[in-house]
């Protein structure tokens, strides 16, 4: 889901597909277009998902970090 998130938020900035695995060569265009169809098809899955992880992140900012 992560990479989802991150792929949406290129094809979003205006990225095609095929300029994503430019810029990331590990991927391929088949991973970057399976990856767009599960976030369409789960898109409010895939949303609350990264609202909770972000609502996380601002409240161990907060707290900061644990002892060691």
């Amino acid at each position: 889901a992560l990479i989802t998130a991150g792929y949406e938020t290129l094809t979003e900035a205006g990225y095609a597909p095929v300029e994503i695995v430019e810029a990331f060569p590990h991927i391929t265009l088949s991973q970057v277009h399976a990856s767009l169809a599960y976030y369409y098809d789960h898109t409010a899955e895939v949303d609350t998902s990264f609202e909770e992880e972000d609502r996380e992140v601002e409240a161990y900012g907060k707290s900061g970090p644990l002892p060691a």
